[in-house]
Parts: C-alpha cells; sequence; structure tokens
C-alpha cells in the first residue's frame, strides 16, 4: 500500500491542530480580556488624576481663587455686617449730624448753667448750621427752660425728640414746659421717660419730683427728690424741691433742715432765706426767724414776704417794729 508523505504529515498537523487550538484560542482571549480592562483603567486614570496626587493640587499662585469655606463666608459677612451697623448706629448719626456745629456747642454748653440768655442765641445757630442735630435742639429747649419760656421749651423740645426719642434732657425740658402749662399729667409721664433713660442723673429725679409736687403727691414727690439729694448733695435746686414737698406734708422739721442746706450752698438765694424763716416761725423759734428775715432783706429789700415775716416775728418776739 503506498503511503502518501505529504498525506501524513498533513493528518498529523491536523491531528495536532484539533488537540491544541481551543486551548491557545481561550488563552488568546484571556490575554486580550486582560488587556482591555488594564486598557480602560488606565484611560480612567488619564481623564480623572487622583484629587490626593500632590500634581493636582494647587500651587500658592492659585489658591486665592479656592472658594471660601462656608463659616469663612459667614464670618466675613457678619464683619461686614457690623462695620454696616456701626457707621448706621444712633450714635455715629448725631455725630456726624452735629459735626459742622461742634464748636458753637461746646461754648454754649460751657454758658448755659450760668448764662442761659447767651446760650440760647448760639444754640440756635447751631440749628441753623446743623438742622438734624439733635444736640442743638436740646440745647435750645434747655435754654428756655433756664428763661422760663414754656411754651417755646415744649415746641422745641417736641422736634428734639422727633429727632432723639432717647434723649433725657429733652424729656426733662419737655416734662418742665407742660408742667408749666398745667399739663401735669403729660409732664409726669415725660419725667418718667426722662428717668427712664438716665436713672443716674440727678435732674431726672428732680423733674419727675416737679411733676408729682404738682400732682399734689406730696410723698412720692419728697421720695423722688431724696433720691435726687442723694446722687448730688452739692444741687440746691433738689434740696430747695425736697423743702417744698416736706412743707405740704406739714413736716416743718425736715423742710427747714433742707432749706438751711440751700442757703449753705447758695448764701445769695433769697427765697431760700425767706422760707427758712417761714419755718422758723412755724417752729415758734421766732428770734432766728428774725435773723432769717433779714438775710432775704439784704437781699432784696422790696421783697414784701419778708417784710412782713420780720415784722411777725417782731411782734411774736413783743418788739413791735418801727412804723415806715
Amino acid at each position: 500500500m503506498h503511503v502518501d508523505r505529504s498525506a501524513g504529515a498533513r493528518m498529523t498537523i491536523g491531528s495536532l491542530g484539533s488537540t491544541w487550538a481551543l486551548p491557545f484560542i481561550l488563552l488568546l482571549v484571556a490575554v486580550l480580556a486582560i488587556c482591555c480592562v488594564y486598557l480602560c483603567r488606565w484611560w480612567q486614570r488619564a481623564e480623572a488624576p487622583d484629587r490626593r496626587a500632590p500634581d493636582h493640587l494647587p500651587d500658592a499662585g492659585h489658591a486665592k481663587h479656592l472658594q471660601p469655606r462656608d463659616e469663612e463666608v459667614e464670618g466675613r459677612g457678619a464683619a461686614i455686617r457690623n462695620e454696616d451697623e456701626d457707621a448706621g448706629s444712633p450714635a455715629r448719626r448725631a455725630a456726624a449730624a452735629c459735626e459742622s456745629a461742634q464748636e458753637l456747642l461746646v461754648a454754649a454748653d460751657a454758658l448755659l448753667a450760668e448764662r442761659p440768655a447767651e446760650a440760647l442765641p448760639l444754640f440756635e445757630r447751631a440749628t441753623r448750621l446743623a438742622p438734624d442735630c439733635a444736640a442743638a435742639w436740646s440745647g435750645v429747649a434747655s435754654a428756655q427752660v433756664e428763661l422760663l419760656q414754656p411754651d417755646e421749651a415744649l415746641a422745641t423740645a417736641t422736634r428734639t425728640l422727633q429727632l432723639a426719642p432717647d434723649d433725657a434732657a429733652a424729656w426733662r425740658s419737655q416734662s418742665w414746659a407742660l408742667a408749666c402749662l398745667r399739663r401735669y399729667k403729660p409732664a409726669l409721664v415725660a419725667a418718667q421717660r426722662a428717668l427712664a433713660l438716665a436713672p443716674d442723673d440727678p435732674s431726672s429725679w428732680e423733674t419727675q419730683a416737679n411733676a408729682l409736687y404738682c400732682l399734689r403727691r406730696y410723698q412720692e414727690a419728697v421720695t423722688s427728690s431724696e433720691h435726687a439729694v442723694a446722687l448730688a448733695p452739692e444741687r440746691g435746686t433738689a434740696w430747695d424741691g425736697l423743702a417744698d414737698a416736706q412743707v405740704r406734708l406739714r413736716h416743718f422739721a425736715q423742710a427747714l433742715a433742707a432749706y438751711e442746706q440751700v442757703t449753705m450752698l447758695d448764701p445769695t438765694d433769697m427765697l431760700a432765706w425767706a422760707n427758712q424763716a417761714d419755718m422758723l416761725m412755724r417752729l415758734r423759734r421766732s428770734a432766728e426767724a428774725v435773723q432769717a428775715y433779714e438775710h432775704a432783706l439784704a437781699l432784696d429789700p422790696d421783697f414784701l414776704p419778708a417784710r412782713q415775716g420780720k415784722a411777725a416775728a417782731l411782734r411774736a418776739l413783743g418788739h413791735p417794729p418801727a412804723s415806715q
């Protein structure tokens, strides 16, 4: 039988192919699959770099472009709001409104207590220079109070309070003016507003005492006056208000002591000397009353109540006055 070498070779190769082809193909597919997986991962890394890598972090030049954290934003916002609030605070606005009239206000304040007639035109000039300056209007009202101008003081104090509702001096001026105009209940309300705003100011207690006195609430007036003298024992007006209320309660000894404080603080207070003499008469101390009346008459020889009181004291002592 003839053996074909080439056919045998073909058979051999075919047999080998049928034996090894399938595993080889499977291995090749597995290798290709692995390569594809690694290729995909590499591609993903190329497009989305790791944020933990140092190369991805911005340098100092780009750091300023980073968005701030929430707490940083809130902190900056709060600081800006605080600056805006400070700039728009009532104290800042008041200072800005009065800036152009500051020198006039200083000069007028220095004159107010002793020379209100000279202080008033300075305050009025300040209101023309700075129409929104509450301190200037309040000064006008205070000067008008000192000059016994209740109608004008009431109008000016009201204007002041439109600009500055927390101006205690304006409330005091308004209270005094209302009391002078016999509007006693509103006067007390205004005095209480002043006291709420400035409880450590003896003027606030004096103003309330005056309103209470006008309403015939004398014991309360005494209490309010006692607060005033406790805060400022050197204030003759506070002692005088205390004495007047004590007289209404018929506490003549206490009233005398208060009037004596007034004359000690201001020996030129003629009315205080005359009132002191009246209390001495009430207490049947006629000889001392004569001396007190003489002090009053030395200051004002034409003050009729003192002349009449001295005559009554002399008669009580059995020394009728010489006819005049």
